[in-house]
């Protein structure tokens, strides 16, 4: 899919999907430093992580990108979500036989842009 096509149906679309999957096969998170030492700074939960990944909405959409060979080349979807004015950068996508993963879920390193996302939002 090319990220200059895609309609913010498209990202609704893709979340429902993701929603549904991961109702029924939850959610893999990707362990990584960055991932564990936001949740810890910010006193975020498995739980209230797992709200906010599902909380998502198409006008959090930033962009896509290809995964490398941990995420099997799959295409990423990346969001941006603020949480208690910090800015949370996540990338989700739907893996083999349909299980959810989340490679990030961490402060945002950069400004995110939100194509989607009118400046009063």
């Amino acid at each position: 899919m090319d990220e200059n096509n895609i309609t913010l149906e498209d990202v609704n679309r893709f979340l429902e999907q993701f929603r549904v999957k991961a109702s029924v096969f939850g959610i893999i998170y990707r362990i990584r430093d960055k991932n564990e030492n936001t949740l810890f700074k910010l006193g975020i939960s498995a739980v209230m992580r797992e709200k906010i990944v599902l909380s998502l909405d198409g006008i959090d959409f930033s962009h896509t990108t290809l995964g490398d060979a941990f995420d099997e080349g799959d295409l990423l979807w990346v969001f941006g979500k603020d949480y208690k004015g910090t800015e949370l950068y996540i990338k989700i996508t739907i893996i083999n036989q349909g299980r959810c993963l989340c490679v990030s879920f961490h402060e945002a390193e950069h400004p995110i842009v939100y194509p989607f996302k009118r400046k009063e939002d």
